[in-house]
């Protein structure tokens, strides 16, 4: 079954009985796909540098992630003040360093993203 309808409503019967797929296509899933194929034919070493750059975000959100969850099981196990709790104090002092970390990679790979567009 198909449509073209951007939200189609189904009522509760049909979709029991069959999975939704959305494959709509957007105009910046578009343009990221000739992007990466032009890169990867052009500048092969750039395209290297690319898929380096998004493995390395997804390992810091993993990471910043982690992190957060620590962060949380700490809080929620901490017993009286937690200002005298000094692993939880560096816990937070290392995610905030991480977190700068990570922004400023990831304004990086905005510029690299932007440079591959204007190639």
């Amino acid at each position: 079954m198909t449509t073209k309808l951007a939200n189609p409503h189904y009522p509760p019967e049909i979709c029991v009985k069959v999975t939704l797929l959305n494959f709509m296509v957007t105009p910046e899933g578009l343009e990221d796909q000739m992007l990466n194929t032009v890169v990867r034919i052009e500048e092969p070493n750039k395209e290297e540098q690319r898929q380096r750059n998004i493995k390395e975000f997804f390992e810091n959100k993993n990471k910043q992630q982690a992190t957060e969850n620590k962060i949380l099981k700490m809080l929620s196990e901490a017993t009286g003040n937690i200002l005298d709790d000094e692993e939880l104090i560096n816990t937070l002092q290392m995610s905030k360093i991480e977190s700068i970390e990570i922004e400023e990679k990831l304004k990086q790979q905005e510029i690299n993203r932007e440079q591959f567009k204007n190639l």
